[in-house]
């Protein structure tokens, strides 16, 4: 693999499900945003809950619940979105069939599944 810059969310989602790997995002709002790509995939998202605290403490919290991250990457059903707290909690939810959102961003929706 190589290195982009500039690369829209559809793209990486794509990318996380062929390669089987957990995509780790600062954007609690990808949910909602790609619900219909991610219902697609069959992979798991672990958000933070904000962007205010800076990526330090992200990596802390994400240091210090590894092994639970790790155990619902092997174990939830999938697809899944989860948010890691400030505090180190982590929500997990399965993204069903009947989920829908009506959230879009036109500019990061060009580029869904089977599209380039």
């Amino acid at each position: 693999m190589s290195r982009l810059s500039n690369i829209k969310d559809p793209k990486v989602i794509q990318l996380c499900d062929k390669h089987g790997f957990l995509l780790v995002t600062t954007d609690r709002e990808m949910r909602t945003t790609f619900i219909e790509v991610l219902k697609t995939t069959e992979i798991g998202v672990l958000a933070t809950a904000n962007n205010n605290h800076g990526d330090d403490v992200w990596v802390e919290r994400i240091i210090g619940q590894k092994v639970k991250i790790l155990r619902h990457f092997k174990k939830e059903q999938r697809p899944y979105f989860s948010v890691i707290q400030s505090s180190g909690h982590i929500k997990v939810e399965t993204l069903l069939p009947a989920m829908t959102t009506r959230r879009t961003r036109p500019k990061e929706r060009d580029l869904e599944i089977g599209q380039t």
